[in-house]
């Protein structure tokens, strides 16, 4: 859950990907304690203005009431423990938790999810009475 209220889309995936951050430092963290390698962690985004945003810290009349926390993100790019990069919306698996899409679609992101069930059995066709 974000603990902030977004303004625009764009805004809501720089929170999200703060809150990401945080979550791969910690998981980056503890794979380093057990195997005594931390490499960058990868943190894929959709949106190009929040990659944008994340990349240059320039700021803006448009991003200056972002709060700082959410800046977290910007840092550890910058430290090299993250690293952030652009997925195209048509491979974005995520799609089929958060948008409504056709059958195709959703049934294309199920299965890049490792979702699909290879190992159900077909049911018998129905005979007629």
């Amino acid at each position: 859950m974000q603990p902030t209220v977004a303004a625009s889309t764009t805004e809501a995936e720089y929170i999200a990907s703060a809150v990401a951050a945080k979550e791969a430092v910690w998981l980056r963290r503890l794979c380093g304690f057990l195997t005594g390698h931390m490499l960058p962690v990868a943190i894929r985004c959709d949106n190009q203005s929040a990659l944008a945003m994340i990349h240059n810290p320039v700021s803006s009349a448009r991003t200056k009431h972002i709060v700082v926390c959410h800046h977290f993100v910007r840092e550890r790019v910058v430290e090299g423990s993250l690293e952030v990069a652009y997925v195209p919306t048509e491979v974005q698996t995520a799609d089929a938790l958060i948008k409504p899409l056709g059958t195709v679609g959703f049934l294309k992101c199920v299965a890049g999810m490792g979702m699909d069930d290879k190992t159900a059995v077909q049911a018998a066709p129905l005979k007629e009475c």
